[in-house]
């Protein structure tokens, strides 16, 4: 994740600065000459020799985590090509600490070489206040960015916040130099801090059973009708996320208890006048350890079709299914113990 950030802001310094230098004449250098983004420890002697281009340092100092930005709400996902249901925590935030210097690679001590770098810090600090928050896809010349696919996709759409100079500075910044080598010299500093989104882990069939049983779905994010595809295009149909549980009911003194590693199914019905209902589809899972199963989407026509219904259906019994549940443990499926 650092990494592809770390691609997205020498894409921002290497871009902006450079062409605000060409475009207004003031590149005390050839034209030929571009500023170098490096990430390396401005350890002295700083740069390492053998260039002639002026260096931007992108230093990250410090990590340290947002708790004031920590939530804990749940996030569902869309699940597995099998239905399965998938849930992930709100991300976690990550503020990254940097330090940005600039060193100039004319020959001497002279006030050039000091101009140059006071430039370069001018010209980056307007960087990082103009794209702020800073976005990938709003940077200048998006589409020559080579390394597009490098990046992590959860940055590739997302505006990453700045805090960019904050008054208090960087309380460390003495002990920071004196820690750069010997011969090292204190140079002034952008200091901003960056947040980056942290991921946790996913978890398979997170929902709790009851709340997903009828939980209405779209993979868009908004509701959205469709025709109904099991019969007629003039009809339309919703989308239920359906889960339930598989219970004995007889489970003695212990309460319910689930049936475990069971094969269960929905099957959608439509009686045809006198004939035999024919089946239109049918879905199919296995129950967890506690009895608990998903399907995954389970299209619904709007309104009902007369004589369409929809079934569960295990080894040993049948239970009439309704969409959407009119109460909470509307799926909680009961099959007859047998006796031993």
């Amino acid at each position: 994740m650092i990494d592809s950030f770390n691609l997205i802001l020498k894409h921002l310094f290497e871009t902006t600065i450079n062409e605000v230098l060409m475009d207004s004449g003031t590149n005390p250098l050839s034209p030929a000459v571009k500023v170098e983004v490096r990430f390396d420890p401005p350890v002295s002697p700083y740069p390492p020799g053998g260039g002639s281009d002026p260096v931007l340092n992108v230093f990250l100092v410090d990590l340290r985590e947002n708790r004031r930005l920590r939530r804990s709400d749940r996030i569902p996902m869309q699940g597995d090509l099998n239905g399965s249901a998938r849930e992930t925590q709100s991300p976690l935030q990550l503020d990254c600490h940097y330090l940005v210097s600039a060193w100039g690679r004319f020959a001497g001590e002279g006030d050039e070489r000091v101009q140059q770098e006071h430039q370069l810090l001018y010209h980056a600090s307007g960087a990082l206040l103009r794209h702020n928050p800073l976005s990938l896809n709003a940077l200048i010349g998006i589409s020559q960015f080579q390394n597009f696919l490098q990046i992590d996709s959860i940055l590739r759409d997302r505006e990453i916040p700045l805090d960019v100079l904050p008054p208090e500075g960087f309380q460390k910044l003495a002990d920071f130099w004196g820690r750069m080598g010997t011969n090292a010299h204190w140079k002034p500093v952008i200091y901003f801090v960056a947040t980056l989104p942290v991921e946790r882990r996913r978890r398979d069939s997170g929902f709790p059973v009851r709340s997903m049983g009828g939980t209405l779905i779209n993979r868009s994010g908004a509701y959205k009708d469709r025709p109904d595809q099991l019969l007629s295009p003039d009809l339309r149909q919703q989308f239920f996320l359906f889960g339930g549980r598989l219970l004995w009911n007889n489970p003695g003194a212990g309460g319910k208890r689930g049936i475990p590693r069971t094969n269960v199914s929905l099957e959608c019905e439509e009686a045809d006048g006198g004939n035999e209902p024919r089946v239109l589809r049918r879905w199919s899972a296995t129950t967890d350890s506690d009895g608990k199963f998903v399907m995954g989407e389970i299209p619904v026509a709007i309104p009902p079709v007369p004589g369409r219904t929809y079934w569960l259906t295990t080894p040993n019994s049948r239970h009439p299914v309704i969409f959407p549940p009119d109460k909470a443990d509307q799926y909680d499926f009961f099959v007859d113990k047998p006796s031993p």
